[in-house]
């Protein structure tokens, strides 16, 4: 599959890594707009992004379906993400994921009046791991006010 479809299996992987970046910006550049409080809330961008998935869980089926794991294991598990389609399923979704993740810490901080640029772009590039920094400058914050 990957040989006869590889070019455009590439333009979805960059197209997948591409539709969050305009969402990013926004809460980079412009925190403080009306309009990318609401458009920036983790219910709202992220389900945006639901569309692409749903169409590559379409095309997956469409083509067969990917082949699911016969038990538990990394192995059996890795099955599925070797499938070009299983790959961008997966890569689709921890963008959806990164970018919720990224908006619920850009919300709380506009509760608290925090500019979080550092954490942000950490979560968007690190996922998780931007929570931890973020949780980190929250920790600082504290032990500095006593």
């Amino acid at each position: 599959m990957e040989l006869l479809a590889g070019e455009r299996i590439t333009r979805a992987f960059w197209l997948i890594l591409a539709l969050p970046v305009p969402f990013w910006l926004a809460v980079l550049f412009f925190p403080s707009a009306r309009v990318v409080r609401h458009i920036c809330h983790p219910m709202v961008a992220p389900t945006l992004l639901l569309i692409p998935l749903i169409y590559l869980y379409y095309q997956a089926w469409d083509l067969g379906g990917i082949v699911w794991p016969g038990g538990v294991g990394y192995t059996e598990a890795q099955s599925v993400v070797v499938h070009p389609m299983g790959f961008l399923i997966l890569w689709c979704q921890i963008q959806i994921m990164h970018l919720f993740l990224g908006f619920v810490l850009y919300q709380h901080a506009c509760r608290t009046g925090l500019r979080i640029p550092i954490e942000l772009i950490a979560c968007w590039v690190l996922g998780p791991l931007g929570l931890l920094v973020y949780l980190g400058r929250l920790l600082v914050q504290r032990v500095m006010r006593g």
